[in-house]
């Protein structure tokens, strides 16, 4: 372990301009230790956190945030801890009347909303947009999943000029290392208020559709071969960052 932490504080000196707690190193460090040895891992650094992916595919492996800028009650995004905590969230929301599940980017915790309560917070957001326009939704941030025999949508709304650049916690389970706000909907709430949902985002398509996959660099691998599209790039962030291949 402790060869690993010199390894990782060496390399965040050389390849990036903050100077991040130890305890940040020690969480990258960690990350790095679970990953198979035969696989690339790729860095993405800012200032308030470091993003440690697949440079071949996008899998997040993990996400450390800077405790002098959030202080979140997570440091970071466990996959396993994040997993198990979802499923757990989403068996009591199989047995009550609610319709939409999502993880709360501010305060880190679960919470519910109905179908209407969801559309007016779509007003919300685009409200605070203003003249930079609506929230946007791709296709392919539209994922369909089973869980406990129960079927739900993962729908993720996303704006690059907007708060919505954290890290989704959701689709990390998944995977998915995107930014943007995920909700999970009840599949047959999701189908029946499909077209109120889309009325109030700009809802664009890409080359895939639902097989695409878009990294938080606007990357769009197709999920059925895992391998980056040549050539093609979908959104891009405007947030601007260093990323190293370690």
């Amino acid at each position: 372990m402790q060869g690993m932490i010199m390894f990782v504080r060496n390399e965040l000196k050389k390849n990036s301009q903050y100077n991040y707690p130890e305890c940040m190193v020690n969480a990258v460090a960690e990350i790095f230790l679970k990953v198979e040895e035969n696989r690339r891992i790729a860095v993405r650094t800012e200032d308030d956190c470091i993003f440690c992916y697949s440079p071949d595919n996008g899998e997040v492996f993990g996400e450390v945030r800077n405790p002098n800028y959030t202080n979140p009650k997570r440091g970071f995004i466990d996959i396993k801890q994040e997993k198990d905590r979802l499923y757990s969230e989403i068996k009591g929301f199989a047995e009550l009347p609610d319709d939409v599940l999502y993880n709360h980017n501010r305060c880190d915790e679960y919470m519910l909303l109905t179908i209407d309560e969801m559309i007016e917070e779509l007003g919300r957001m685009n409200k605070s947009l203003g003249a930079r326009g609506q929230i946007k939704l791709n296709d392919c941030d539209i994922r369909s999943t089973e869980i406990k025999g129960n079927k739900y949508y993962r729908v993720t709304f996303h704006h690059e000029n907007a708060y919505t650049r954290t890290p989704s916690r959701v689709e990390a389970v998944f995977g998915h290392f995107v930014h943007g706000f995920t909700y999970i909907f009840k599949a047959d709430a999701f189908n029946a208020n499909k077209d109120r949902i889309l009325a109030c985002v700009e809802h664009n398509e890409t080359e895939l559709g639902k097989n695409t996959i878009l990294d938080f660099e606007g990357v769009a691998y197709d999920k059925k071969k895992k391998k980056k599209k040549k050539g093609k790039k979908g959104r891009k962030v405007a947030r601007k960052h260093k990323e190293e291949d370690v």
